[in-house]
């Protein structure tokens, strides 16, 4: 198992000013990043996996370093998910404290931590940090888990939610190569192929990754919709057709 200052250094390549994939910008929810970080409240980016946080966060990141000119070493992210991860004893306290001791013990930190549900405890540490006034705190997590979580009573009114959706139809069409005009008279030329765009939007979905060519999440993606498609086809009722519909995705979640 690699040491906690190793497993920072890989998770955080910037500071060894080594390059990172920051995918395409989705306009609408990094500008409300950016504007809900000049509150210096918690900003919590919540959303169904695969959804496009992580990238998001990447993006953020990003900026603060090329544009806001921030120390690479003045921010630490974190992915709760990795294994490495789990497996420390007290992990939020053992990799702040291994940053704070070998990385950077300056004021102004961003501490970004993504899909932090899976750390039990987490809403108390992020509550005791918030206070401290120390740090510029960035959360992401599935919606189920951080909305049922305490977090809304220990830090109600401190913390501004991002809810981060699949990719809409415009967004799908720029991932895709393509922009949906604006003037209806190249658009009506258009329109064919982007009707045909928007059968394979509808066929796959707007998973980012199934978009960008991921073709293993494609398949499941692909083959969970034939699986609903044809029950809900060889079903004669509406009202069979939802209940079919609710028990495969039940059974497939």
């Amino acid at each position: 198992m690699p040491s906690v200052l190793d497993l920072l250094v890989a998770l955080n390549p910037w500071w060894s000013n080594k390059p990172f994939e920051t995918g395409i910008r989705r306009e609408n929810y990094f500008a409300k990043i950016q504007k809900y970080l000049k509150t210096n409240e918690i900003v919590v980016l919540t959303g169904v996996r695969r959804s496009g946080k992580t990238t998001l966060l990447f993006q953020i990141i990003d900026d603060l370093i090329c544009n806001r000119q921030l120390d690479p070493r003045s921010i630490l992210f974190v992915n709760c998910d990795e294994p490495e991860v789990t497996r420390l004893d007290n992990p939020l306290e053992t990799l702040l404290e291994t940053y704070r001791r070998d990385v950077y013990g300056g004021d102004a930190a961003y501490l970004i931590l993504d899909e932090i549900q899976t750390i039990d405890g987490w809403e108390r540490w992020v509550k005791s940090l918030y206070d401290r006034k120390q740090y510029s705190l960035i959360l992401s997590g599935s919606t189920s888990y951080l909305l049922d979580s305490n977090l809304a009573t220990l830090i109600s009114g401190r913390y501004l939610p991002v809810h981060v959706y699949p990719l809409d139809f415009a967004e799908y069409a720029v991932f895709s190569g393509e922009e949906l005009p604006h003037d209806p008279v190249t658009l009506t030329a258009a329109k064919y192929r982007f009707l045909n765009l928007l059968g394979e939007y509808l066929r796959e979905g707007g998973f980012p990754q199934v978009v960008l060519g991921d073709e293993t999440i494609r398949r499941d993606q692909s083959r969970h919709t034939t699986i609903v498609s044809s029950t809900v086809t060889s079903c004669g009722s509406t009202r069979c057709a939802t209940r079919r519909r609710s028990a495969i995705c039940s059974h497939t979640a």
